[in-house]
């Protein structure tokens, strides 16, 4: 029974995008403004209870991009996505756009590749005036 229940399943998401990180936060956000609402209307004030009503935005934006056979744009989203929040949790890194960008072979024996590629911005230098 389980078998015919899982074959069913694998052929109605055949196509369909299913489930990456972005879809992970937006449940993760939903749950917690589910609890905030709930908890919140509870016991701290009564208008706290429209947290729990604006949970469903996320839950649904989340169950749309689940089935979503769109899957181009929403690979575009979750990279989107994945890019800012690298760059919250990178601070000790600065990331810039290079007009101009020069890929430099590097021999490491350290590395399980025998090649690695370090990318450089490369910058002309300022002349100084005497």
């Amino acid at each position: 029974m389980f078998q015919k229940l899982g074959d069913a399943l694998r052929r109605f998401m055949y196509g369909r995008y299913g489930a990456d990180s972005l879809n992970k936060w937006l449940l993760i956000f939903a749950v917690v403004l589910m609890l905030v609402g709930g908890l919140g209307s509870r016991y701290l004030a009564p208008w706290m209870a429209a947290f729990g009503t604006l949970a469903y935005v996320p839950l649904i934006w989340s169950m749309f991009r689940i089935y979503s056979r769109i899957i181009e744009a929403r690979r575009w989203e979750n990279a989107a996505f994945q890019r800012f929040f690298t760059r919250l949790r990178d601070r000790q890194n600065r990331y810039f756009t290079c007009p101009r960008l020069s890929l430099i072979p590097i021999s490491e024996p350290t590395r399980l590749l025998s090649t690695s590629y370090a990318v450089f911005c490369l910058k002309k230098k300022k002349k100084n005036k005497k």
